[in-house]
């Protein structure tokens, strides 16, 4: 554990090159190769400064459906659409730093899935939502340290909102 905390806060344990002992793995090789060199990073993901983010991909039955809950009823704005017919493909969505992407249909994966929305204040944005589309509970303090609240989107995906703790709780 404390070779992981240690590796957070860039901090490596020293190991002589070419051995197997504990630590972790030693760095991909930059140097004036470097162009091809960070593609082979990438690809085998051993550089781990190059992962900024992540962007959930959520199954909808129905582009179309989900453009409005998303859009209209939660405020988010199209950042891409790959679709025919509007009904079936991708949608690429966005709000402030919150990105989702739905895709229709998701064969192959599992349904229902749970997206959490880390806000600043989820006061707020249950009260904006609220007043659009169905929320499943409203804002209440949790003993572990956050104010959630969830709703579901039209394809049973769970949107589970948490903020800091609150004094309304």
């Amino acid at each position: 554990m404390l070779a992981l905390a240690q590796e957070v806060a860039g901090h490596r344990p020293k190991r002589e090159r070419g051995t197997s002992g504990p630590g972790p793995p030693e760095r991909c090789p930059a140097g004036k190769n470097a162009r091809p060199m960070r593609r082979r990073q990438q690809q085998f993901g051993c550089n781990l400064e190059l992962m900024e983010r992540a962007i959930p991909i959520l199954p909808t039955e129905d582009l179309a459906t989900a453009k409005a809950f998303y859009v209209d009823g939660l405020g988010f704005r199209v950042t891409f659409e790959a679709s025919a017919d509007g009904r079936a493909g991708l949608l690429g969505l966005a709000r402030g730093t919150i990105q989702l992407t739905l895709d229709s249909p998701m064969n192959g994966h599992g349904r229902n899935a749970c997206v959490s929305l880390q806000v600043d204040d989820a006061d707020a944005y249950y009260h904006e939502w609220s007043t659009k589309v169905a929320v499943l509970r409203a804002p209440q303090n949790e003993d572990w340290g956050a104010r959630t609240f969830d709703l579901q989107d039209p394809s049973g995906n769970t949107i589970f909102v948490m903020g800091p703790v609150s004094a309304h709780g």
